[in-house]
């Protein structure tokens, strides 16, 4: 039934044209500032580090690497990260 749900919001997304965070509670990173990011759309923190990051996503993990990482704030869906960002993978 979870495909089927997410086969039907991936059509609407592509008829509608609409980005797939709105539909697909997909994470979005948006940059602030040169090493400010704002992350939405996570399910919660697995792991911090000054140097790594991991977010439970919708299909998994979201791992962030980089330099002198600090939360400026945390919600349970959002996150507000500054540092270096150097790498982001999906691990499913």
């Amino acid at each position: 039934m979870k495909n089927f749900q997410r086969d039907v919001k991936k059509w609407l997304a592509d008829q509608f044209d609409l980005p797939p965070d709105v539909l697909l509670d997909q994470p979005k990173i948006n940059i602030i500032a040169p090493f400010s990011f704002y992350i939405e759309n996570h399910r919660g923190l697995v792991s911090f580090s000054e140097n790594e990051v991991r977010l439970l996503i919708q299909d998994g993990e979201l791992l962030i690497k980089g330099n002198n990482f600090l939360i400026k704030s945390i919600t349970p869906t959002d996150l507000m990260l500054k540092g270096i960002i150097e790498d982001l993978k999906i691990k499913n």
